[in-house]
């Protein structure tokens, strides 16, 4: 009995030994945005929630994270190596994917500002961004963006290339980046390890992460076909709502005042990577937890945690019968339901 006891006890400890060496592992290859800069309104909104939370410099997001910014606020994301992200004043900004192979956000309002590290073996579609009305595949680039009231896009390339095509291919690139790398893992990380998030209040549910179950097939030729739109260094694009991209001449004016910040970036670059500290699980799951307890005291809209959802997908309001119509079903009360609602029986 007591041998049996020990093996038992030994195969559980090795089991423990290896997740947790399979996590560090995932770790590893996936990349990890924090917060490192807040000013003025700012939040964090989890996935299946409308409660936002302070955006505390050093908490690390997750997939199905809205970050906001209110009046005069901004915030700042990075990664270890030297991807920043900047969120202008009245934006909304959603980690929508982190993964070993592709990393997407969605700006759904207002102007974000970000410098992307290389893409690994330069592989297009790794950093996807998404608008309402248009998506860009980032290689490792510095570029600027701005989603207006009514979805329409204005951007600017200032180093590198990105590629702009249509909202409705995002599935053509998915597939084909998630399929483009033979990876040994059965099923790669599609989030951080982080456990759900105990509830925060009444009404909410806990983040959860994701993990992809995408089958390894041959990769998709589709997007050669697309009718894509490559802006390179210092040039720009304009997207209006329905409408394909269309290149400009240089950067819009909307967007050259900003061209300073990335100017202040390229020489905070090596400061931010030496105040990178690592933080193990249990330590980065407790600064996300003592955050998401917090309340922000500003009112964040409700448009900027609506999901982008394009055109094609997008599900018509279904049309009401009229009940006079004479194809319309005709009910065995609806008689009685007409005769009690005529003027003639109301006194």
């Amino acid at each position: 009995m007591a041998n049996n006891s020990f093996n038992k006890h030994s195969w559980i400890f090795l089991a423990l030994f290896l997740s947790l060496n399979l996590i560090q592992a995932e770790e590893s290859s996936v990349k990890e945005y924090r917060i490192t800069d807040s000013k003025g309104p700012t939040g964090v909104v989890p996935g299946g929630t409308k409660e936002a939370s302070p955006a505390v410099v050093g908490m690390r997001l997750i997939p199905g994270d809205h970050v906001v910014t209110g009046n005069k606020g901004r915030v700042e994301l990075a990664t270890k190596d030297g991807s920043v992200l900047e969120l202008r004043e009245k934006s909304s900004l959603k980690v929508e994917k982190v993964a070993e192979y592709q990393n997407i956000f969605a700006l759904k309002i207002g102007k974000l500002l970000a410098r992307f590290a290389p893409a690994p073996q330069k592989r297009k579609g790794f950093y996807l961004i998404r608008t309402p009305a248009c998506i860009g595949a980032v290689k490792g680039t510095e570029l600027a963006l701005s989603v207006d009231e009514n979805g329409a896009v204005q951007g600017g390339v200032v180093e590198g290339e990105v590629d702009f095509d249509t909202a409705e291919n995002l599935e053509d690139y998915e597939k084909a980046e998630g399929v483009e790398e033979s990876i040994s893992t059965s099923a790669s990380t599609e989030a951080i390890p982080v456990p759900a998030v105990p509830e925060i209040s009444s009404g909410t549910t806990p983040v959860q992460t994701e993990v992809s179950t995408a089958p390894m097939v041959a990769v998709s030729t589709e997007i050669a076909q697309k009718e894509e739109t490559i802006v390179g260094a210092n040039g720009g694009i304009v997207v209006d709502p329905g409408q394909k991209p269309r290149k400009i001449a240089g950067i819009p004016p909307l967007l050259v005042g900003e061209l300073v910040w990335f100017k202040s970036l390229r020489e905070r670059i090596p400061e931010l990577r030496s105040q990178w500290k690592d933080m193990d699980f249990p330590s980065q799951l407790k600064m996300r937890q003592e955050a998401l307890r917090e309340r922000v005291k500003w009112n964040v809209p409700a448009k900027y945690l609506l999901d982008l959802v394009p055109p094609s997908k997008q599900i018509p309001p279904m049309p009401r019968p009229d009940p006079f119509s004479p194809r319309a079903p005709k009910p065995d009360n609806l008689k009685v339901k007409i005769r009690l609602h005529s003027p003639i029986f109301q006194s």
